[in-house]
């Protein structure tokens, strides 16, 4: 059984002095000690076999936290991981799309260099010097 609050898993072993989760045969619990607004929340159970996963969740009310301002909470939450993530692939798109030009050019400076190493030397002759080692006109 995995234990969640706010679909985040709760640690079985770290949750003293706040929480326990017991095993006594196939009966699981989790223990809620001392609760205050913090504690407020959905919490889940999750059974996981290799037949499938079977859930089950409540919502636990504290004070003034009620079920409806838990599930605004809990709906600003994924709305916020949503938005996130969102911004995070624009900017991964973003960076790919400055990587892909930046490997292109990098790719195409490289085959010219390699295609022909005396390109630039080439370039750099005087039109005399191109006009000395061309061979003459016939005349005919």
């Amino acid at each position: 059984i995995t234990w969640y609050k706010d679909d985040k898993e709760m640690d079985r072993y770290c949750g003293l002095p706040k929480y326990q989760i017991f095993r006594h045969g196939k009966k699981h619990s989790l223990h809620l000690y001392k609760c205050t607004e913090d504690d407020a929340a959905i919490y889940q159970a999750s059974a996981r076999n290799n037949k499938g996963i079977v859930s089950c969740s409540g919502v636990l009310e504290v004070g003034t936290m009620n079920e409806y301002k838990i599930h605004q909470r809990w709906f600003a939450r994924l709305k916020q991981k949503a938005h996130t993530k969102r911004r995070e692939l624009e900017e991964a798109r973003s960076r790919g799309k400055e990587n892909m030009a930046h490997t292109a050019n990098a790719r195409r400076q490289d085959f010219l260099r390699a295609a022909s190493p005396e390109r630039a030397q080439r370039k750099r002759k005087s039109h005399s010097e191109a006009n000395a080692n061309s061979p003459p006109d016939s005349l005919t």
